[in-house]
């Protein structure tokens, strides 16, 4: 089998190869791009998140990971927001605490009482609030959009390892590649398995979350539940209920971890909240660099890791 030759190889499908891909075509890069991904063994966490973007309180200069945050946050809001990508609305971003609780004024430095809320449907109970604007995702959507506006060849493939400048693949196709960017959701030992030592403390962080389809016939919004977010996504008539990290499974969900969510929820949302047992249970599990920071990191020559 011949080997095929490219500039830039990039191995994922997620948000972040196809991002990558996106911002390349609007850059007008014109090398030889080919991305190659297995969805099957690698999976697109992506398609297994609640899609939440929002400042949550962030402010500059309280730590590195809340900087980079916060700019994130700042440059979808500002520029992604309207690009013409599909699969994004805007919502209320309600974050709640018990009275006598300091979350809310520690975080965002005021909050009001739930006397004050105007909100669609009914939430028992008194307790304070801080409302700010955020933007769902509908990943499925947005992915499809991104790719449609990417102009790049694709391959399914699955990636094996590196030698030199050169990538293998299970087929048995070697493509020889002037820059390789890995965007597939690599942990440490993956990486080793490539054949790339690395120092990085990059760890894997498992997450799962209720899922309804249900017309609440209301605005999407998201509402703040301590170590949970119920999400409404109104677009597409999905409500979502889960945190972001599990510290056991990798895999399977932690169904204690969901039914604390789920009573926390309840004790707010009983009157339009489903029943467990009509939920879809969503599992993924995404990697996070060193203190939760990204990494955009050059790993061996021309080898790069996001």
């Amino acid at each position: 089998m011949s080997e095929q030759s490219v500039d830039i190889l990039v191995i994922g499908d997620g948000v972040s190869a196809r991002a990558l891909l996106w911002l390349l075509e609007r850059k007008s890069y014109r090398g030889n791009v080919l991305q190659v991904s297995d969805n099957k063994l690698f999976p697109k966490t992506s398609l297994s998140s609640t899609a939440l973007v929002a400042l949550h309180g962030m402010k500059q200069g309280v730590s590195p990971l809340g900087d980079v945050l916060v700019e994130g946050v700042e440059y979808f809001n500002n520029y992604v927001f309207n690009t013409g990508l599909m699969g994004m609305e805007k919502a209320r971003f309600i974050d709640t605490s018990s009275p006598g609780d300091d979350r809310l004024q520690n975080r965002y430095g005021s909050s009001q009482s739930s006397k004050n809320l105007s909100f669609p449907k009914e939430i028992e109970g008194e307790f304070n609030y801080f409302e700010e604007e955020a933007i769902l995702i509908r990943p499925r959507l947005f992915l499809d959009s991104l790719g449609e506006q990417a102009n790049f060849d694709y391959k399914e493939d699955c990636f094996l390892g590196i030698s030199g400048n050169t990538a293998s693949f299970i087929s048995g196709q070697k493509i020889k590649f002037e820059k390789l960017i890995l965007s597939h959701g690599v942990g440490l030992t993956q990486l080793n398995g490539f054949g790339l030592d690395s120092k990085e403390n990059i760890v894997e962080v498992p997450g799962s979350y209720f899922q309804w389809s249900v017309d609440l016939k209301v605005a999407s919004f998201v509402l703040g539940l301590g170590k949970a977010n119920l999400v409404y996504r109104g677009s597409d008539k999905i409500l979502m209920l889960g945190g972001s990290t599990q510290k056991n499974e990798i895999i399977a969900h932690d169904g204690s971890e969901l039914n604390d969510f789920f009573r926390v929820a309840a004790g707010l949302c009983r009157s339009f909240l489903p029943q467990k047992s009509e939920a879809k249970i969503i599992s993924g599990v995404r990697v996070k660099g060193p203190k939760r920071m990204p990494i955009f990191k050059e790993l061996t020559s021309n080898v790069f890791l996001l």
